[in-house]
């Protein structure tokens, strides 16, 4: 969940369960090009039929396969939980019963590994994801246009998760 997170600034509300559950990805919408000779997938296609602010329009993530550290490779981790995961129709991410993840047990998760690693828990939440996920992309030099279209913002909003660090003399 937190490489997806990160790799398709997704917000906590797209992969969690909560009251207003209308924007939750389902199992149905992610679908793997797979390499014809390995059978292995080259990327993968989710395709976001509710997010906010969407006005009724699907928008596509695609994400590539990292090829070069496969052990932080959204596809390869999203294709090894859906073989675990089974083929119950509902929230793409959910307990063997079918359930979908909530938002208290995915973010009670990342207060573990945050403290697992010897991160501040007070510095990291769930939206971290998608400002690590704009600032990564800005420090490798994608435009302001390209960061919008990937996090699916409308406005300027995006530009305050930018966050550079600035180096103080």
């Amino acid at each position: 969940m937190f490489l997806l997170a990160f790799n398709a600034f997704l917000r906590i509300s797209e992969i969690t369960r909560s009251t207003m559950n209308k924007h939750n990805i389902q199992l149905q919408s992610v679908i793997f090009q797979l390499d014809p000779l390995t059978d292995n997938p080259t990327h993968c296609r989710i395709d976001m039929q509710s997010f906010k602010h969407n006005n009724h329009q699907v928008s596509t993530i695609i994400l590539q396969r990292n090829n070069l550290n496969t052990i932080i490779c959204p596809v390869l981790a999203l294709w090894t939980y859906r073989q675990m995961r089974g083929t119950i129709p509902g929230a793409l991410f959910a307990f063997p019963n079918g359930t979908a993840i909530s938002r208290s047990y995915f973010n009670s998760h990342l207060q573990r590994a945050l403290l697992w690693t010897g991160l501040d828990t007070h510095r990291y939440k769930s939206h971290s994801f998608r400002i690590g996920a704009a600032t990564h992309k800005a420090l490798l030099g994608f435009s302001d246009e390209e960061i919008r279209i990937m996090g699916r913002w409308h406005s300027n909003a995006f530009q305050k998760y930018i966050r550079i660090p600035i180096l103080e003399l």
